[in-house]
């Protein structure tokens, strides 16, 4: 078994890249798995078109989950199989994710960040939540592989102490996917839902700044892959054979079709119920932003946007055009 754990800030194509995976013959695209237990609480739609409780996969999952011990009443109350702190934005558990989770959530992250950030002393005890979420996810991942016959799971969680401390529980397993995008078009992605720009920029900035150091220091080298967007969505298959090199299987021409196979998701961005599997570069930013919005940008993340790999861009003229839109096309972000 092997499992790639994509590692992004949001709204860096994490959706597209776990299909893209997720449609080889030996691999199954599984999307942000830590809200497993929240999706099946509310019984949310998997990509199938069943409600969670009733797909023919997740629902085989759970009875096969339930015959442990540890979660046999995963059937009344699937928060025992409790995979990660939930922290949800849009599909929400008002009755589990409540203030004092969230401020729960907030203070294990907190002093996981300085355990692995800086080897701070941190009583194993207090990140509990992280690693139980850790081991249970291995849990899962068996049952999974084993049910379905498949060799690669793909998990687009995101957060980079989820992937640290999954990587620490089995290195020998678990790969780590680094997708990173221009924050430009992240910064704008966040204006145009309604953010500020502080807002916008931090959601961009902050995990991407926390995450490189700690990946650097806890992941191996060879476990390791950086991803950019933007080559993803220019040159699919090159970038596809690259990370099936990384996770040891052969390119499948198939994964570019990612629409065509039935997909088992239940949480993601709403881009996997799609049908058309177009991909097309987005460079709206590049047009919409102003050139105050530039300035600011580079002055507060240009740095680290620089260390990503991506240029700073002089407003004007010399920008490039914005991206063909339209039903006839589908855009590759997440």
């Amino acid at each position: 078994m092997r499992v790639l754990f994509i590692c992004s800030a949001g709204h860096s194509g994490s959706t597209l890249l776990d299909l893209l995976l997720g449609s080889h013959p030996q691999a199954v695209s599984l999307g942000e798995i830590t809200h497993l237990p929240k999706n099946l609480a509310l019984n949310t739609a998997c990509t199938c078109g069943s409600p969670a409780r009733e797909c023919p996969v997740w629902s085989r999952v759970v009875d096969e989950l339930s015959e442990q011990p540890e979660f046999r009443r995963v059937h009344v109350d699937p928060y025992v199989l409790h995979l990660g702190m939930i922290q949800a934005s849009s599909v929400v558990d008002r009755r589990h994710q409540t203030l004092l989770r969230m401020w729960q959530r907030k203070l294990v992250y907190g002093l996981a960040f300085a355990r692995f950030r800086w080897n701070v002393p941190v009583p194993a005890a207090w990140l509990g939540p992280l690693t139980r979420g850790a081991k249970n996810k291995l849990v899962l991942f068996g049952v999974i592989s084993r049910l379905l016959s498949r060799s690669v799971l793909v998990d687009s969680s995101k957060h980079y102490l989820e992937a640290v401390s999954l990587y620490a529980q089995a290195p020998d397993v678990v790969r780590i996917v680094l997708l990173v995008r221009d924050g430009r078009a992240v910064y704008y992605s966040g204006r145009k839902r309604g953010q500020s720009r502080k807002a916008a920029l931090q959601a961009w900035k902050r995990p991407n700044e926390r995450a490189l150091p700690i990946l650097a220091r806890r992941v191996a080298d060879e476990h390791l892959l950086r991803v950019r967007y933007e080559d993803l969505v220019a040159h699919p298959q090159e970038e596809l054979e690259r990370l099936c090199r990384f996770a040891g299987i052969d390119f499948a021409p198939e994964m570019l079709r990612f629409t065509e196979r039935e997909h088992h998701v239940l949480n993601g961005n709403r881009m996997r119920f799609g049908t058309r599997a177009v991909i097309v570069p987005d460079h709206s930013w590049q047009h919409a932003l102003s050139a105050r919005e530039l300035r600011d940008f580079d002055r507060r993340a240009g740095r680290l946007n620089r260390k990503l790999g991506y240029e700073s861009t002089p407003p004007g003229p010399s920008r490039a055009p914005a991206a063909p839109s339209g039903n006839s096309r589908r855009r590759g972000a997440a």
